[in-house]
């Protein structure tokens, strides 16, 4: 399987932001995770400082202020070292294994290519994206 990157622009996210980090952390198909920090409270910014020097395969991104979510994900491809990009959004929690299918799905299509995930709520049930 390719590496893979993911990239996270998080910008006053919440509470979901932690879950989304310890979900990537926990999915082996993850190889690295950027996170670009547009400008979090200072509690925030200093958890992900923190969060990020205890697991090497985050990378953070910060003091360039709020660039916007597109900008954002575009400095965050600029610093990622994967084959493919797995941009999720800072409030979404990754299902375990994912990933792998993602890719599977990619392998029928000719490059470039996008691929999205279905999308479920706390409950369990799909949603609109």
């Amino acid at each position: 399987m390719a590496r893979v990157s993911a990239i996270v622009v998080t910008y006053h996210t919440g509470p979901r932001l932690k879950e989304c980090l310890y979900a990537l952390n926990a999915d082996p198909d993850i190889s690295e995770t950027i996170i670009v920090d547009n400008g979090n409270p200072p509690e925030t910014s200093a958890w992900l400082a923190s969060f990020c020097g205890t697991h090497d395969a985050f990378h953070l991104l910060t003091g360039h202020g709020n660039i916007g979510f597109g900008a954002g994900i575009n400095l965050g491809v600029q610093a990622a070292s994967g084959e493919d990009i797995l941009v999720i959004n800072p409030d979404a929690v990754l299902r375990w294994g994912s990933v792998a299918s993602l890719q599977a799905a990619a392998r029928s299509c000719h490059a470039p290519w996008i691929i999205g995930g279905k999308i479920f709520d706390i409950d369990g049930r799909e949603t609109r994206g």
